[in-house]
């Protein structure tokens, strides 16, 4: 069971890989075909639009060359399409964006090939926002980012007496034109999540304030609205915490190395070793005082034996030789 749940969710993995980079390719491909663009829609302008029927003909083209060449079908891109927008939400049908909240029971339009409906790319993918994070990991790096790409313009705002008396805000910016630059740069992947780390950034290290009168008890969260905010700046923002190194500092008792410096230099302890080699030598040069080293009287001893046998041996050498010489008488 076991086996058959990894070979599983490995196959799985690999197909969301596999979609993951069609959707990239494909999202290249109709930039440089010139085919996203503003679309008029009820009424309205939809930046970063599209038909249904350009996203089947690319993936066509696209999977036809990843296949050498192998025919494919429009159903068959088409099909590949859907799970595109089903598994990553990447585009999504303009009604569907447009739909109120309230409105529950609304049906939501999946894609068709056709040139009638219009798409728009909704949220970015897990890969182009893991790149970006990568290189702006903090917060204090993302506010860097954001600060050097938003329209930044002066904000004209009128007195409470008079209509006359305004005054002239500068680096002010829309808070809908700030989630559209968290999207185009693919630094957070929806604009639900582009919201939450503008207010991490107003929370954590005080990066814009806005206009609107509110209470002091109240707490101001930033929204995908029209509501202008101004940039508040660099010297009055809170500072980047500093990163804690992963090795602790060794101790040093500076009290008692001052003291030791000032009064003398210390003197370097005796190994135990020597201790005890000293006590031995001091025990056995009493010991030999007394009675001799142990190697002398050796020696003695086999010389004294020594020299008794010579002597017996040159006493029987003269008794033998006497026997052997006859006597003069």
């Amino acid at each position: 069971m076991t086996i058959t749940s990894t070979t599983k969710t490995s196959e799985k993995r690999n197909e969301l890989i596999r979609l993951e980079v069609l959707a990239e390719t494909m999202e290249e491909k109709l930039y440089a075909a010139s085919l996203v663009h503003e679309h008029f829609h009820m009424l309205r302008q939809v930046p970063r639009s599209f038909y249904g029927s350009d996203v089947v003909i690319v993936l066509r083209e696209i999977l036809q060359r990843q296949d050498n060449n192998t025919p494919v079908t429009r159903d068959q891109a088409f099909q590949v399409g859907r799970k595109i927008e089903t598994e990553f939400q990447f585009f999504s049908h303009v009604d569907n964006l447009n739909n109120n909240k309230k409105e529950k029971d609304a049906k939501i339009k999946i894609l068709q090939d056709n040139n009638k409906d219009l798409y728009q790319f909704h949220h970015n993918l897990p890969v182009q926002v893991y790149k970006m994070k990568k290189k702006y990991p903090s917060l204090w790096d993302k506010a860097k980012f954001l600060e050097a790409h938003l329209d930044l313009k002066a904000q004209r705002q009128r007195g409470a007496l008079t209509m006359m008396m305004t005054t002239v805000h500068k680096n002010c910016f829309v808070a809908k034109e700030a989630v559209d630059c968290w999207m185009d740069h693919k630094l957070v992947r929806s604009r639900g999540e582009a919201v939450y780390v503008m207010n991490k950034l107003i929370e954590r290290v005080n990066f814009c304030r806005t206009f609107k009168k509110t209470k002091s008890t109240d707490k101001h969260e930033f929204q995908d609205d029209c509501q202008i905010y101004q940039l508040v700046p660099s010297d009055q923002r809170n500072p980047e915490p500093k990163k804690r190194s992963s090795r602790k500092p060794r101790k040093t008792d500076s009290s008692s190395s001052s003291s030791s410096s000032s009064t003398s230099t210390p003197t370097r302890p005796k190994k135990r070793n020597s201790v005890i080699s000293s006590t031995d030598e001091s025990s056995r040069t009493a010991s030999t005082s007394s009675t001799g080293s142990p190697k002398l009287i050796k020696d003695k001893a086999y010389f004294k034996d020594r020299v008794s046998n010579v002597r017996n041996g040159v006493s029987a050498y003269h008794a033998q030789r006497k026997a052997m010489v006859p006597s003069t008488a």
